[in-house]
Parts: structure tokens; sequence; C-alpha cells
């Protein structure tokens, strides 16, 4: 499979928004910057945006209007991805994590209708929810966490998700996977980073932490 050096994911949006934020707008800028360091180095990279339409309960964002901005602010993303398009490779990821690292508590145990959650246990104690479920509907909801696992995972392209990942036409093609995956973020979410490698480091991919980076801004 051939690899870019860098994957590079940023402006992170969910599908219930109708323009940019302030947060992407930094997230592009700080990703325009990031380039042309990359590019300084001779090193290759593609740009790709994910789409969280899993979680919201509406959707209106325009993605071509949304996409265009993005162009014309020096960052078109060659790839989008949806987030409700990685179920698939979180249901696998989970599987993959060892039965003694997880654990999963059912709340009002005396009620019919319930939730189960199940988490992912650390060493120290901590728990880091993956997954939920409904008893009475049979419907799981995986976690932000676990969803942004398997799309870092996508992204090293050590597993699949299908039909999660399109061309957006706004450059030339490149290759997808990178040797390295480089996320673009708010300094707040360098706590979710850190719980994001603590999941990967429980699976057989465990190795592929070290070529994770996150740029906070």
């Amino acid at each position: 499979m051939e690899k870019v050096d860098y994957n590079i994911e940023f402006a992170h949006i969910y599908s219930d928004q109708s323009s940019l934020t302030d947060e992407q707008i930094k997230s592009a800028n700080a990703t325009k910057k990031l380039i042309e360091r990359i590019a300084g180095s001779n090193k290759s990279f593609v740009l790709t945006l994910l789409v969280d339409e899993y979680h919201p309960k509406f959707h209106r964002l325009n993605f071509n209007l949304f996409l265009k901005r993005l162009d014309k602010m020096g960052v078109p993303p060659t790839y989008i991805a949806y987030e409700s398009k990685m179920v698939s490779a979180a249901r696998l990821l989970l599987k993959s994590i060892p039965h003694d690292m997880k654990s999963t508590i059912r709340f009002h145990p005396k009620i019919i209708i319930n939730e189960k959650i199940t988490s992912l246990t650390l060493g120290n104690g901590k728990r880091i929810k993956i997954k939920t479920r409904g008893d009475v509907i049979h419907f799981s909801r995986y976690s932000c966490a676990l969803l942004s696992c398997a799309w870092v995972l996508l992204r090293f392209g050590v597993i699949q998700a299908k039909n999660a990942v399109e061309l957006t036409g706004l450059t030339v093609p490149k290759p997808f996977a990178g040797r390295n995956v480089i996320n673009v973020l708010p300094g707040k979410y360098a706590d979710v980073e850190a719980a994001n490698k603590n999941i990967i480091s429980a699976t057989q991919y465990g190795e592929l932490t070290r070529n994770i980076r996150s740029e906070f801004f």
C-alpha cells in the first residue's frame, strides 16, 4: 500500500452546524502553517476531514460550501470521511480489546428499561467509555473515543471501513493512508487525545501510538 508521510486531520465538524466556527478557522490556519513546515522538509502529506453525522440529532451542514470555504483558506482537504461509517471498524476494534481490560456497568438493574455502559479499564483504575447499549431496543451506540480511534487506525491503513472515505475533488488524488497521523485540535482536547492513545494501546495496534501526533492551538 502506497502511503504518504503524514495523514493530517483538521477542522473536525458536526453535521448540525451551519457554518465554520472560530475553532475550525483556527484549526485551518494552524494546519496551513503545519503543511508549510512539512513541505519545507520534503515530506509528503494528505489533508483529511471528518464529519460527525453519527451523534447529532439533525443535519444542516452544506458540505459543498464548507469544503469551498476551506479551499479558499488554502487548506483544501483531499478526503472527507463520515463518522457513522466508522461503526463497523469500531465494532472490530472493540473486539480486539482483551476481555480483562473491559468492564460493563448496568444502570438501574431493577428496572426493565436500562442501559449498559462498556468501558476500557486502565491500570490506574480510570475508565474510558467505549460503548453504550439500550436493552429494550437492542441498539448500541459507540462512544466518540472509540470511533475516533477507529478513524485514526483507518488513516494508518491498518483497518477498513466500507464507504467511509471519499475524495473531495479539491486536489489531485493522493494516497490516503499515512505512515504518521497528525490531529490538529484545540488544546482543550489534550486529555481526549491521551485517552484515545490508551484505547489503541490496549489493542494489537498499540505500537502505532508512537506515530500519532497532536498539534494543539
